[in-house]
């Protein structure tokens, strides 16, 4: 213990005179001060984590696809595509957090405290937002705009939600929502993939398909396993009758169509 002790003891006083050694302006120094007395919660967070499903749609290659365009086509290019996503996502029950770049990140909130059939929404949610590109990248191409290929991914477990002073919105912290964003690469284009802990979930569903893509590798020993959902879009199937894509998608559509930048 004492010896413990000590080496705390050393390891504070090395950092003590490492910062003596930082030359500070005294606007810094002060600055420095409020760091190491009291911090503004300009983020305010509750400590309380709850169980929510995280879903994080992004587009693949956007930088490459807006280097060439406009600046007034690259707000249209991405605001045609983050606000399609959060029209299904809404539509679906979900809660958009906040666009992240050229992704959209949004949660729900319901899942696991009623039905286990609520387990569904957000592969219902990717399933839609995959199906709807043709619109999409149609009103797209109405505007001169390339088209936008994207991925999702999901993930269900704890949550934390904090309040920014910025916003009137809740944003959304904690393992299950960094788990989610890391595994988005894992998904193709045009493709969904679950973490495992919502895996677990829905696996039992006889509707959707499930696939080993592989495993997100975290920094611990073991790989935490990412299924890819019905990647030959089988269980996915949209109508079972030739139909045009305006007719299939139904009502969602027309508010895709009619948004305006």
């Amino acid at each position: 213990m004492i010896s413990t002790h000590f080496t705390i003891v050393e390891m504070m006083r090395e950092q003590h005179q490492e910062l003596e050694q930082i030359k500070l302006s005294p606007k810094e120094v002060e600055f420095a001060k409020r760091l190491e007395t009291s911090i503004d919660d300009v983020i305010s967070f509750n400590g309380k984590y709850k169980k929510y499903c995280v879903v994080l749609v992004d587009i693949v290659g956007s930088t490459k696809v807006t280097a060439t365009l406009l600046k007034s086509q690259v707000c249209k290019y991405y605001g045609t595509f983050l606000n399609s996503m959060a029209v299904i996502a809404t539509e679906h029950g979900a809660e958009v957090v906040k666009n992240i770049g050229d992704s959209l990140l949004f949660y729900f909130p319901d899942i696991g405290e009623g039905s286990k059939t609520d387990f569904k929404k957000p592969l219902e949610c990717g399933r839609t937002m995959i199906k709807y590109s043709p619109i999409i990248n149609e009103k797209l191409r109405k505007e001169g705009l390339p088209s936008v290929k994207y991925r999702i991914s999901a993930d269900y477990g704890d949550v934390m939600l904090a309040m920014s002073i910025n916003s009137l919105a809740p944003d959304i912290f904690g393992p299950t929502v960094n788990l989610c964003t890391k595994i988005n690469r894992i998904a193709k284009p045009g493709g969904m993939v679950i973490g495992n802990d919502l895996y677990y979930r829905v696996k039992h569903f006889t509707e959707y398909q499930f696939k080993l893509a592989e495993g997100y590798s975290s920094g611990l020993k073991v790989k935490y396993p990412v299924y890819a959902i019905d990647e030959k879009g089988e269980g996915y199937s949209f109508a079972k009758k030739p139909v045009s894509v305006m007719t299939a998608l139904g009502g969602i559509s027309s508010a895709i169509s009619s948004l305006q930048f």
